[in-house]
This record gives structure tokens, sequence and C-alpha cells, in this order.
């Protein structure tokens, strides 16, 4: 290959990686690029469901985040967390990775001079609207919030995507039956979410509604709140870790890289009483905002706060080494190993297996599309064979996510 060649290469796998986040985030992208947010002529490859027919009823809308009674004391709390990990980091020598989020990163430069600052106020009126800015780059809706917010197409085909998540999570459940493309009845022109949400709950033994934090994510309507598509994912994989762990007597969990914090609060919600997330700093600080809001604030511990028996702990990326050998019952990763960095998505995996006692739950995507470095990303079967020291117990189709592969491995 010769040096232009290569250099074109590269170009094209930065503009794709490039589009890829921003499009997942909701600040623009190329609607010629399937890497970036769907468009109206090829959403339909997103679906697990033929929904060409299917028509959303009128109950979408933007979740509307109002300060809790309590919001100087939690905005305190996560300002002081910040200054921790802020002097923490500088102490350890903690340095960012060469990967997409190091780009993702570049968004969050107002907040964290907010943060630095201690500008309580803007500090809070970020995290109320949280969905409509670049923090949550890389990890809210399909379509982009300016779009959602401008284009009642791009609205119709959100909600299309939670109809299928909908579905696709109550046939995991064993809810709803499967439609057969061979057999029976095949594709929707109408789906009760009504009934659907309280098959779902019965079978999970908790409500699903989500409390107001996440300010600006689109959803259905539900009484005072929305439930995102966000929401169904972590569902499943709440109750796919309650599973896994039911015989266990210990059940620690602890996920990496926990996007707003929606997993380990269905995973509280689902009867886990050892709920820890470790992340990216600022992502974090998120984390412990919607866990706050939507757990409590004496259920929840910040990395470097007096040690209590708060159900979920947020903690930074860094703090994993720091965890007690053989004293996590499982690792949960979902939608993040494979974008990380290489080098420090290996120590991840040589983490899980220091730390784990039991399990690590691993539900990625295996595309190896080319990162904003011109370097394929990972495929998470290979880092754990290549670690060693792991057994597969399944490993199979994602439920939820078309061209997603769920694994269990049993650490050894």
């Amino acid at each position: 290959m010769d040096g232009r060649t290569f250099i074109g290469r590269c170009f094209d796998g930065v503009a794709a990686a490039g589009r890829a986040i921003l499009g997942r985030a909701g600040g623009g992208g190329s609607s010629r690029d399937r890497l970036a947010f769907p468009t109206e002529g090829d959403s339909a490859r997103y679906y697990m469901h033929f929904l060409d027919n299917y028509t959303p009823p009128d109950r979408f809308g933007f979740k509307v985040d109002t300060p809790a009674d309590d919001q100087e004391t939690i905005v305190g709390r996560l300002v002081d967390y910040y200054q921790r990990l802020d002097a923490e980091a500088t102490v350890r020598g903690v340095a960012g990775n060469a990967d997409m989020w190091a780009h993702i990163s570049r968004g969050h430069e107002e907040f964290r001079t907010a943060l630095s600052a201690r500008d309580y106020a803007r500090v809070s009126e970020m995290l109320l609207h949280v969905a409509t800015g670049p923090l949550v780059v890389g990890y809210m809706n399909y379509e982009p919030y300016d779009r959602l917010r401008d284009d009642a197409q791009a609205r119709v085909r959100e909600a299309k995507h939670f109809a299928d998540k909908l579905l696709a999570l109550s046939e995991s459940l064993g809810c709803s039956p499967v439609q057969c493309v061979e057999q029976g009845a095949w594709g929707y022109t109408s789906i009760d979410f009504d009934s659907t949400i309280a098959a779902i709950e019965r079978r999970i033994g908790f409500e699903i509604a989500p409390p107001r934090a996440g300010g600006g994510s689109f959803g259905l309507r539900m009484d005072s709140s929305v439930l995102c598509m966000k929401d169904l994912h972590a569902i499943y994989t709440s109750m796919r870790v309650r599973g896994v762990l039911a015989e266990s007597s210990e059940k620690a969990v602890a996920e990496i890289g926990g996007g707003t914090g929606t997993l380990a609060y269905y995973l509280v919600k689902a009867g886990l009483r050892r709920v820890s997330v470790f992340d990216l700093p600022i992502v974090s600080i998120l984390q412990g905002y919607y866990l706050m809001r939507s757990l409590g604030q004496n259920k929840v511990w910040l990395h470097g706060e007096p040690q209590s028996e708060a159900v979920a702990r947020v903690r930074p990326h860094w703090a994993l080494a720091d965890e007690p050998d053989k004293s996590i019952d499982l690792f949960v990763n979902q939608d993040s190993l494979p974008e990380i960095e290489l080098a420090a998505a290996r120590s991840y995996i040589r983490l899980i297996h220091a730390k784990g006692r039991n399990f690590f739950l691993s539900i990625n995507q295996e595309g190896q599309a080319l990162d904003t470095f011109c370097l394929p990303q990972s495929v998470v079967y290979q880092l754990v064979e290549e670690n060693g020291g792991f057994e597969r117990s399944y490993r199979f189709p994602h439920w939820m996510r078309a061209g997603y592969v769920e694994e269990l491995y049993r650490i050894c």
C-alpha cells in the first residue's frame, strides 16, 4: 500500500468514526454513513422486527427534569466529588485514552469548567437538561436531540425504535411470542404498549417507570415521566444479571462504563444490593446525579466519601485496580469495550479476571470499524482468549440490538 492510499484510508476512517460519534450523540453526522444515526431510508436495518406498516401513537415526548428538593445538596456532593477526582488523577498521573472517547470528551469542556469553578447553578442547569447537550454524546437516542426537536419524521423513527426494543424486551422475558417469518402473522401494524409494559412488570416484579432525571431524553410518556429506549436496554441486562446470580450467595456487581447510570439504577431495582460503576470522571458525575435523583442520596456513595452501606457506588475507572482480588461476583460491560483504546481494553480484561470471582457478562458489537486513529475496534472474545482464565458459558445474538453479541464467561 503506498503512502497516499494509506493516508486516504486513514482520513476515511477518521471521518467515519467522527460521523458515528456525532450521530450517536445527537450532534450531527452524515446520513450517508450508516455508522451515524439512522435515516428514513435505512432506519429499518436497525430494527429487530418488521415495522414497515406500523405507525407509532402520539404518546412520545421529551423528559422534563425539575430540581429536586435536595438539588443543592446533590450538586454540592457532585462538585466535591469532581474536585477529589481531579486532584487524585493528577497525583496518580492518570492519562486519557487515545480512542473515540477522547474526542467525545472534548464536548465536556463547558461542564468541566463549571465543576472546576464550583459554579453550582450552571452545573445544576446542565444536569437538568442533560440530554439536550454534549454530555450524553455516545449513549442516548439513535436520533440526535436537535433533529428530534425539529423534525417530526425523526420523532416517528425514534418512536419506532422504542417500539422495536419494547417488543424485543417482552419477547426475551417470555411475555410476548416471537413472530416467525415461516409461520403465522408477520409484521406489526399495532402494539399495545400498556398491556406489554404491564406484562413485563409482572414478570420482573417491579415498576419500570423511570424518575425525572435525564431531562431532554426522548421516549414514551408514562404518567409524570418518560420511559426511554435506554431504560429498556437496562431492564433487559438487569434481568440477565439477576438470573445469572440467582444461586449466588454474594451478589456484588461491577459495571465498566455505565453511561448515564441507568443499568445501575435498574440493577438496584431488580434487587441487587451492591452495585459499583467504574467510568470516566465526567461521565461518573452524570451517573452520580442520575442515581441520587433515582434512588435517593442515602443509597449512593461517591468515591472518596466516608464509607457507607449505600447500595450504589460511583467510582472513577482507575479505582478498579484498588478493589480486592476476587471480590466482584459479576462484571458487566455493554456497548463500550470495543470502542476503548486497545491497551486500556486489555487492562480491563486483566482486571476483570483479577478482581472477579465468578462471571463476566459482555454485550457488545464486533464490527471492527476503524476508530478515529485508523485502528480497528477490538472484539471482546478475542481479548478474553488472549488474556486466558475465562470459560465461555454461552454466546448468542443479543435480543435487543441487531449485530450485537451477548456472551457470559465464567472466571477461572
